[in-house]
């Protein structure tokens, strides 16, 4: 067993990460979605931060250089998930849109699950019809996210599908595929916020890159705040997660997302659901369904109201 809270040297942290992806590459049976995962994915994100610093990570996150890597990763994996979730078939599907990166625009490749946002492959029909129709309580729909994004028991073959979203498909043995974001590893960086998760690790060559800003941060246990990012609102929610860890942050930094996050209207759902990128997603559906039932009526959305809707929900 592994004697966590030692620092890692980058050198097993290379080997560590050798022996949690390849295993994943090869149990694609796909052999040229396989060849593709296996030429274009980077591993970037909390991970190598855990590592450094002696900790366990929870996942690995996985994002590919190209976007036809990830819409065929993404049709491998909803295509695995429908067969072997019944109840799923003909509700999950890859939708294409467009969108602009900086100074181009590229496919965005995001799943969709009819009515309901998420899928869980321990979602009951009676789950299902929650979000089909019902009007629950703020506490009913707490309890289904617990249920929903609790780690499931059950003894599973590995790196089977169990939870997707329109930004991310999670497997099991701890792998985590993000499709809202492709590209070399700089361009996936321009939508990160915080510097210490900016290493990454090329799996085809072996090659892992720890910057000094990631080194300093660390070592300092500081937040410093990336203003290009293009998620502030959910930056506030993951300083909470990182200063439960020991992290502390200056009041310029917290200043820092104060004025990103006056670039964005968030009294629009789409800005609003956008901007809870990261964040616990089926947490705040119910929040957002009723933003847009207030907007299908031609009421007006103010920062007072949303605050109201919070208080009420969640308070």
């Amino acid at each position: 067993m592994w004697n966590w809270g030692k620092a890692i040297s980058p050198r097993v942290i290379k080997t560590l990460l050798k022996k949690e992806i390849n295993p994943w590459l090869d149990s694609i049976e796909d052999k040229e979605v396989q060849e593709l995962a296996r030429k274009n994915a980077i591993v970037c994100g909390g991970a190598i931060a855990a590592y450094l610093t002696g900790n366990k990570p929870n996942d690995i996150d996985v994002y590919f250089m190209d976007g036809e890597t990830v819409k065929r990763v993404a049709e491998y994996y909803i295509n695995l998930f429908s067969k072997k979730n019944s109840k799923m078939k003909n509700r999950i599907f890859l939708q294409i849109d467009e969108e602009k990166f900086g100074d181009t625009v590229k496919p965005r490749y995001k799943p969709i699950i009819k009515s309901a946002g998420i899928a869980s492959d321990n979602q009951s029909d009676d789950d299902y019809e929650y979000f089909e129709g019902t009007d629950p309580t703020g506490d009913k729909a707490e309890d289904y996210a617990e249920k929903m994004l609790q780690e499931n028991t059950e003894e599973k073959h590995p790196y089977t599908p169990t939870f997707i979203t329109t930004n991310a498909i999670s497997l099991t043995n701890n792998i985590q595929i993000v499709v809202r974001f492709y590209g070399k590893p700089d361009e996936i960086f321009d939508n990160y916020d915080f510097t210490h998760c900016m290493s990454y690790y090329i799996p085809s060559g072996g090659e892992l890159v720890i910057p000094d800003k990631v080194r300093r941060s660390l070592m300092e246990r500081r937040l410093y705040f990336n203003s290009d990012t293009k998620y502030p609102l959910s930056s506030l929610f993951r300083v909470n997660k990182f200063t439960q860890r020991g992290f502390v942050i200056s009041a310029t930094e917290y200043t820092k997302i104060a004025l990103r996050l006056n670039d964005f209207d968030l009294t629009n759902v789409e800005t609003l659901e956008e901007q809870l990128i990261g964040v616990d997603v089926a947490y705040f559906l119910e929040f957002l369904d009723s933003i847009r039932e207030q907007q299908k009526q031609g009421k007006e959305i103010t920062a007072t109201y949303l605050a109201t809707v919070l208080d009420k929900m969640y308070g």
